[in-house]
């Protein structure tokens, strides 16, 4: 399983390059059901005008040499696009805000 000290690293990695307005920890590590087969599920809220798969492709680009040895899920939306994702009690943003652990907050 993934440590907390793994998990950490990866968040300050992240806070470190992409200086996120948010970090939100979702699936079974939020939920306490994560087994050995478990990826990290991260969603990474930046405000940027480049299209979503290009904000991520940036970021799994940066935390490639890092070489962590278990499967990160990594999703960036802007805040706009989590809150108008999240109005229908049916979307995939509405199950992750309603589920997640807020790992980072800017300040």
């Amino acid at each position: 399983m993934i440590s907390q000290s793994q998990i950490n690293d990866v968040i300050s990695k992240i806070v470190t390059y992409y200086k996120p307005e948010k970090i939100l920890l979702f699936g079974s590590y939020a939920n306490g059901t994560a087994t050995e087969d478990s990826d990290l599920d991260l969603l990474v809220v930046k405000n940027s005008d480049l299209p979503r798969y290009k904000r991520a492709l940036e970021l799994r680009r940066y935390l490639r040499p890092f070489k962590f040895l278990f499967p990160i899920d990594l999703l960036v939306f802007t805040n706009e696009e989590l809150v108008n994702q999240s109005t229908s009690s049916f979307s995939f943003a509405n199950d992750v805000l309603s589920t997640c652990k807020i790992v980072y907050e800017k300040k």
